[in-house]
């Protein structure tokens, strides 16, 4: 997740948007934000297609309690039908989008991949398969630094706005990053439902557990003034933190496939 104007902070992955993009993005991601009330409205990544390519937005929902959810947007970049409004990513077609995972995309989400067998039912599109690669991978990257989120006296999680970033030591360590979503592992299930105040460290997933080890690369630039993390296993997921402030970025540039 990153704001269109931090995106240039993953520069070093190879990969950007282009002036018409953040042009067609900013405005879109503003509107969508008020129409929706969402706490933040964020570019999450680009999904390359055959014909054209999908902007991916991610709005954040804040809760009364617990980790933030999300909702997911789409805008097609390119091709013959390029689109201005963001649409949202609905997630039906579970198992049949599962199947179809890591198959190419072709850039135009009505494309219909299976018909409906009865009149008034809706047919499976790539539309439904995007919705499912997204939601895969957003599941094994989406990294905030520790600290960036803290936990209020009610167990509401929200942005550190004291935030001062981690220094190069802390940095080295994959056990200082971790996945902005709802958490799987049994000891930070429960952490924000118990009472009294909850660290830093207990209410999100690190990435040091992911399976399989080794899903990360972590590197410094020359002067070790920005730590950069890679995803081995979702190839084209990238995330920049400047050492000593509250900046960080992460975004996916792919085609949506696992790395097995």
């Amino acid at each position: 997740m990153a704001d269109v104007r931090t995106i240039k902070a993953l520069n070093f992955s190879g990969h950007t948007l282009n002036v018409a993009e953040r042009a067609l993005l900013k405005p879109a991601l503003l509107k969508k934000r008020a129409e929706e009330n969402l706490a933040e409205t964020l570019f999450w990544g680009k999904i390359f297609g055959q014909e054209a390519n999908y902007l991916i937005c991610v709005g954040i929902v804040q809760k009364f309690s617990g980790v933030p959810s999300k909702k997911f947007y789409y805008l097609v970049s390119g091709g013959e039908n390029p689109s201005s409004e963001l649409a949202e990513i609905e997630h039906k077609f579970a198992d049949a989008a599962a199947k179809d995972a890591g198959k190419p995309f072709t850039g135009a989400p009505d494309t219909v991949i299976t018909e409906a067998e009865e009149e008034g039912e809706e047919s499976y599109t790539e539309a439904h398969r995007l919705a499912h690669a997204v939601a895969a991978i957003d599941h094994a990257t989406s990294i905030v630094p520790r600290g960036a989120y803290v936990v209020t006296p009610a167990h509401k999680v929200i942005r550190n706005k004291t935030f001062e970033g981690l220094n190069a030591s802390t940095a080295s360590s994959l056990v200082n990053f971790f996945h902005f979503r709802e958490p799987t592992e049994l000891q930070r299930l429960g952490a924000l439902e118990k009472k009294g105040l909850v660290a830093s460290t207990d209410f999100l997933d690190p990435i040091s557990g992911d399976i399989p080890k080794g899903s990360w690369a972590l590197k410094f630039d020359g002067p070790r003034e920005t730590v950069t993390l890679s995803s081995l296993k979702y190839p084209g997921y990238h995330f920049a933190h400047r050492l000593g402030s509250s900046e960080f970025a992460g975004a996916y540039f792919g085609n949506g496939a696992i790395n097995k």
